[in-house]
């Protein structure tokens, strides 16, 4: 299947040539897509990442969804985002969600793995993390 031309020149701008002509490779491609369930709902600028990641599903590759429901929990521990704080387990779980069903309107259900990073994150020790 050919790249479609929108497609293209997103592709041609942010990536270099060599991943380009990858893009249409005889084996499917994992690609990554992560979001931090910090909202209910994804933004508006999450929708050109998933409409370019559809297209690549057209061509046969397949999505990883990750979601950062560990991240999501801890917020920006830092203090420099009022927009990330803490979420509870229950506010973090309903976002996830809701991020589950808006990607899957776009991204083909059958070629998305979705995982959560708490599956390996909230098995690690302080000293695990900080190694």
């Amino acid at each position: 299947m050919s790249i479609p031309d929108w497609v293209t020149r997103v592709v041609s701008t942010t990536i270099p040539d060599p991943l380009s002509s990858i893009l249409n490779h005889p084996y499917p491609l994992k690609i990554k897509f992560g979001a931090d369930p910090s909202a209910p709902d994804l933004h508006l600028g999450h929708s050109l990442v998933l409409r370019l990641l559809r297209s690549m599903q057209d061509m046969g590759h397949h999505v990883q969804f990750l979601i950062g429901n560990f991240t999501a929990l801890i917020g920006d521990p830092t203090g420099k985002s009022v927009t990330r704080p803490p979420l509870s387990p229950e506010q973090v779980h309903h976002n996830a969600l809701t991020y589950q069903t808006q990607v899957l309107t776009i991204l083909d259900p059958t070629k998305t793995t979705s995982h959560y990073n708490a599956d390996w994150l909230s098995t690690l020790t302080a000293r695990d993390m900080i190694q």
